[in-house]
């Protein structure tokens, strides 16, 4: 999800949950295997209102009403299986170029003494395709 995205998530969260129109201050991405988001808003009594909400990766949205229940959530999330941080969208995709690069480096020295033009345009593509990931993906601002 872009910032933008998840600043229209949370938006709609907290119109539906409070009726209230959110000002996201601040997003902090791919962090506890999902997004935080700040928010601030006037409540209809006219209060000043500061909170912090969890979006999970397929867009759902998490309002924290409490400063204890956010540490319950982070405390929980910070202690997630092994599977569950192995499968988390960043490492899973590192993983999967390791291993990809593994198999075309592989098959392209089993050739005959030298290695096969074709390995090459595989790890040419492999590589432009994680370098384009990584460095596209990870801009600022988005």
């Amino acid at each position: 999800m872009t910032k933008q995205e998840i600043e229209v998530a949370v938006r709609a969260a907290y119109k539906k949950e409070y009726g209230w129109e959110v000002q996201v201050t601040e997003v902090v991405l791919d962090t506890f295997g999902g997004h935080i988001a700040v928010t601030r808003a006037t409540t209809q009594k006219g209060n000043p209102n500061e909170e912090l909400c969890f979006i999970y990766p397929e867009g759902g949205v998490r309002i924290f009403r409490s400063t204890e229940e956010l540490a319950r959530f982070l405390e929980q999330k910070a202690r997630a299986p092994l599977l569950e941080r192995i499968f988390y969208r960043p490492t899973f995709a590192g993983i999967v170029f390791l291993i990809l690069l593994v198999v075309v480096i592989v098959v392209g020295f089993f050739g005959k003494g030298r290695f096969l033009p074709e390995a090459l345009t595989l790890l040419g593509g492999i590589l432009g395709s994680a370098a384009g990931f990584f460095f596209g993906t990870n801009k600022p601002g988005k």
